[in-house]
C-alpha cells in the first residue's frame, strides 16, 4: 500500500489494475479516504490522535494511515500507541438520555454525537465523565 499514490481514486484504479480483489480494492481506497479526510479536518482528528482515529476509522486503517501519512519522527510513537490497543465501546446510548429527560428525536441523535466527540476528545474516560459532561453541559435539558 505505501507504493501506491495518496490519492484514493488513483491508488483504486491502480489496485484495480493489479487485478486486486474487490475486498483489497475497497480497502484501500477506504483507508487513503479516511487519512485524507483526517489531514483536512483540523486538528480534532488529524494523526496526532490515532487512538481517535482508529476508534473512527478502525485500528488497522488507522495504522495504514499513520504509514502513509506521518511524519518520520512521529511514525515509531504512533504505532506504540495502536499497539494491542482496542477501540473501547462508547458507554451511552440515546436510550440513556431519553431516560434523563431528552425528548425522543432528533436532538438525542445530536447530543449523543456532541457527547461522543467530547469523549474522543478526552481520550475515551470512563462514564463518571460522561455524566459529569452532560451536567456541565446541560444536555439533557429541553430548548
Amino acid at each position: 500500500m505505501a507504493l501506491l499514490p495518496k490519492e484514493a481514486d488513483k491508488a483504486s484504479h491502480i489496485a484495480k489494475g493489479l487485478k486486486l480483489s474487490r475486498k483489497q480494492q475497497r480497502a484501500i481506497g477506504e483507508r487513503l479516504l479516511a487519512a485524507q479526510k483526517s489531514n483536512e479536518s483540523g486538528p480534532e482528528t488529524s494523526l496526532a490522535d490515532i487512538r481517535g482515529f482508529a476508534y473512527r476509522t478502525g485500528v488497522d486503517s488507522a495504522r495504514d494511515a499513520a504509514l502513509l501519512f506521518a511524519d518520520d519522527t512521529a511514525l515509531p510513537g504512533l504505532l506504540e500507541a495502536l499497539e494491542g490497543w482496542q477501540p473501547p465501546v462508547f458507554p451511552l446510548t440515546g436510550g440513556d438520555l431519553i431516560a434523563q429527560g431528552l425528548k425522543p428525536g432528533p436532538l438525542v441523535a445530536k447530543t449523543l454525537a456532541k457527547i461522543e466527540t467530547a469523549w474522543i476528545a478526552q481520550g475515551f474516560p470512563d462514564e463518571a465523565w460522561i455524566r459529569k459532561f452532560i451536567k456541565e453541559q446541560a444536555l439533557t435539558r429541553q430548548p
